[in-house]
């Protein structure tokens, strides 16, 4: 994870087990308020040349998987650690 200050930013994220297994869950939050959970084994994320986050690819999802997000919707995004309230 790369780091900026007191936030850290996801840019690459796999799944504990690597085996697959529950797999990790991911956030989407929007600025309409609706939050979209995935749950993949692998996640990353692509910056441009200015250090914006301009895309995603996921890998092994098991549970929503997104068609297409629109970045200028996005609020956050984060990782659901296991035994964490979302």
């Amino acid at each position: 994870m790369e780091q900026r200050g007191a936030v850290q930013f996801l840019s690459e994220l796999r799944s504990e087990d690597g085996n697959g297994g529950d797999g990790m869950k991911i956030v989407f939050c929007f600025k309409n308020g609706f939050k979209l959970t995935v749950t993949c084994d692998e996640f990353s994320l692509t910056k441009n040349g200015l250090g914006d986050y301009t895309g995603y690819e996921i890998k092994g999802i098991t549970d929503n998987k997104p068609l297409y997000i629109n970045w200028s919707d996005i609020t956050c995004i984060y990782r659901v650690m296991e035994g964490s309230a979302e």
